[in-house]
């Protein structure tokens, strides 16, 4: 049974909440590793086919796509939070290879509500991969974060139809056939994308249907926010709400980013509002800064800038969905191994971090939980994941055009992910130990014969990498400023009311 034609199944137990926000989970890491992919592309400077004035809006489409891109992994803490705050693991995995084609985005994985169907044209598949960035990369995203048809306003309909919509002879335009559409001085050298992924499956209790149109995701929250109030008004806040407070990260304001204690279901609901506000503009005024709204601005923008100049290039040509052992040359294998190892490791902190949040456990000696959360949440996402894809994209691959990271991850680091109760979270060489395996990966790519650029940027890294490994060591004996010093009476302060995460 649904609660409407087409709906999803209600949540009736918290087995299927904890299912709905693995679902969750799972969709906003790969909506934010295909932001960075894409962002990762994006020239850095004004060449033939982006001169001067065009670089200008590419400077500022990368902006704005790495703040989206942080945000997708905000509204992925958030999905953690509420995880643990009613009792469950949190999930920084993805199901099988990455990126994999969602359920959540596939048309023909459910019979369509019949009234809906008879008044809007039948959605496109809608692929998940990591691409360069073109016009068809811009609509494909508009049409992820995009809300329901009927939350659109009047002046973005024409436009989502022509982009997100299946036309009278059942052909989806430029979302179904690529880059290759997008025009541009480079299409010729283009590489092919790959094939699709396996669409990602489910079997544990309660699963959401394999679902794929606009909107979905705004559906998917909405049945979040109804089973955590239909589970409070059943259970009662004690019983639904029998985790841990995720004090996590007390993150204001920082980096565009919010993160809050998630205890009760007040601060629940707030979240979700936050991701659906954010995300596809839910409850925000007509033309506000939504995920959805700002890639709508850009496509527009793009398609303006390439009908001036046919040959408008704003990205360079990285592979589709490269995996992470793909690349002969050995300078470009080895840092594309370290990012690997980098990335891998930071989803393991955000692992044990969000496993183990107590308040007490916070205080407690030896300061395993700041350690974590001082070196996941800026120095691995900014200065080694981001810098180092940033400089693979200076390397070469197999067909002599620049590289690209994978995010993908092998099985036994995925069935890891998925066992946050394993005591290797708890032991601190867990994740020192691959950190200077990166340092002396980075120090043999220096050895070979890379392109001048790259050297100070990866000496750099190195750097910062060795400067973490410290950190890590010294935060995990004495903890962080102020909550190390018992005499700073910051730490006295009383947390909210059932939020104390003890």
């Amino acid at each position: 049974m649904t609660d409407r034609p087409g709906g999803l199944p209600p949540i009736t137990s918290k087995a299927m909440l904890e299912q709905y926000l693995r679902e969750a989970a799972v969709l906003e890491q790969q909506f934010m590793c295909q932001y960075l992919y894409a962002a990762f592309s994006l020239k850095k400077d004004p060449d033939a086919g982006c001169g001067d004035a065009e670089f200008e809006y590419v400077r500022r489409w990368a902006s704005t796509i790495y703040k989206v891109a942080r945000q997708e992994m905000e509204h992925l803490s958030v999905v953690n939070s509420i995880l643990t705050a009613i009792g469950g693991q949190p999930y920084f995995g993805h199901l099988g290879t990455f990126p994999t084609q969602s359920r959540w985005y596939a048309t023909a994985a459910r019979a369509r509500d019949p009234e809906r169907a008879a008044a809007e044209p039948a959605p496109c598949d809608i692929p998940f991969r990591l691409e360069r960035f073109t016009l068809a990369t811009a609509r494909r995203y508009a049409c992820m974060e995009a809300p329901a048809l009927a939350w659109v306003v009047p002046g973005d309909r024409d436009d989502l139809l022509r982009w997100c919509f299946q036309d009278a002879d059942g052909r989806c335009g430029l979302i179904e056939g690529g880059e290759a559409d997008a025009g541009g001085a480079g299409a010729a050298a283009r590489r092919t994308p790959a094939p699709p992924r396996p669409l990602a499956a489910t079997t544990e209790v309660g699963a959401p249907p394999a679902d794929v149109e606009l909107g979905t995701v705004q559906e998917l929250y909405d049945a979040i926010d109804a089973g955590l109030r239909r589970l409070d008004a059943e259970l009662g806040s004690a019983a639904l709400f029998s985790g841990h407070g995720s004090g996590q990260s007390e993150i204001p304001s920082e980096y565009d980013i919010y993160l809050f204690p998630i205890c009760d279901l007040a601060s629940a609901l707030a979240g979700t509002k936050m991701i659906k506000t954010q995300g596809e503009g839910i409850a925000q005024a007509p033309g506000a800064e939504s995920h959805y709204q700002l890639f709508v601005d850009i496509a527009r923008e793009y398609e303006a800038l390439l009908a001036a100049n046919p040959g408008f290039e704003p990205s360079r040509s990285l592979p589709p969905d490269p995996r992470p052992d793909q690349y002969a040359d050995r300078a470009t294998l080895l840092a594309s191994e370290a990012f690997h190892i980098g990335y891998a490791t930071l989803l393991a902190m955000l692992t044990g971090y969000y496993a183990r949040w107590t308040r007490t456990a916070w205080q407690a000696s030896p300061h395993l939980l700041p350690m974590l959360q001082q070196a996941a949440f800026a120095p691995m996402m900014t200065m080694l994941v981001r810098s180092l894809a940033e400089v693979v994209t200076l390397l070469p691959a197999d067909d002599g055009g620049p590289a690209g990271v994978s995010f993908d991850l092998y099985p036994g680091e995925l069935e890891l992910l998925a066992d946050p109760a394993n005591p290797l979270y708890d032991d601190i060489l867990f994740y020192a130990v691959p950190l200077d395996m990166i340092t002396k990966i980075l120090a043999d790519v220096l050895a070979e014969p890379v392109p001048d650029e790259v050297r100070p940027r990866l000496a750099f890294i190195v750097e910062n990498v060795t400067r973490i490994v410290r950190n890590l060591i010294y935060n995990y004996q004495h903890g962080i400023y102020p909550r190390f010093d018992p005499d700073n009476p910051a730490i006295n302060c009383a947390p909210a009311p059932g939020c104390d995460g003890a």
